[in-house]
């Protein structure tokens, strides 16, 4: 198995986050009852942006990982043996 497969078949476990039920337990541990709620109370609005930021689409680590695998495939080594010859 290759580098990129293993890290292709590790990534499901290694990014299964809360579930929902488990998410409404901790909201309502610290007393809110939204994820946004949770934002307003603890990041100032003065600090928020209000705007979408202009990035591309994202990228699932798969085909990042894909995506990078081709890139290396490019790479060419060059050696420079100076002083010898």
């Amino acid at each position: 198995m290759t580098l990129f497969e293993q890290q292709s078949n590790e990534f499901i476990p290694r990014h299964i986050g809360p579930n929902e039920a488990d998410t409404k337990s901790m909201l309502k541990t610290i007393g809110v009852i939204s994820i946004d709620e949770l934002i307003g109370k603890t990041v100032p609005a003065s600090i928020r942006m209000n705007h979408e930021l202009n990035i591309p689409a994202a990228m699932s680590e798969h085909e990042y990982l894909k995506h990078i695998k081709e890139i290396s495939l490019k790479n060419e080594v060059f050696a420079n043996y100076i002083g010898q010859g």
